[in-house]
């Protein structure tokens, strides 16, 4: 399919969320979640971070641009400049099977599946 866009568009973000009813099992599974998912994604996402009941996967702490996140009740995944939906669709889908491979049977119920596409373009 052709990007119509590609010749104006100056910055892109597109997010995927995915949220679901409480899994307090993240509070014991950080530790897993980093173990599992992390050798998987290093390439995507070198630095990682943890809260009270969260890890974070990054391309930059500081300034990301990459950002993969899972909470107690959702988890995401934000990329900017992508060089194509498709190669955003890949990523999003191998982390949220990663997410699913070591949370899945914890997940009661899903609430909400969303995807966001935030274009900035100058003609």
């Amino acid at each position: 399919m052709k990007d119509l866009a590609s010749s104006v568009r100056k910055k892109a973000r597109v997010v995927a969320e995915i949220r679901y009813q409480a899994v307090p099992a993240i509070f014991d599974s950080r530790g897993d979640i980093i173990k599992k998912i992390h050798p998987e994604i290093i390439d995507y996402f070198p630095h990682w971070q943890t809260e009270q009941a969260s890890v974070f996967f990054a391309n930059d702490l500081e300034r990301s641009t990459r950002e993969l996140f899972i909470s107690l009740k959702r988890s995401s995944v934000i990329l900017e400049d992508v060089s194509s939906i498709q190669e955003f669709v890949d990523k999003a889908h191998k982390c949220f099977r990663l997410i699913y491979e070591v949370l899945g049977k914890e997940i009661p119920q899903l609430t909400r599946i969303g995807v966001r596409i935030i274009e900035i373009c100058v003609p």
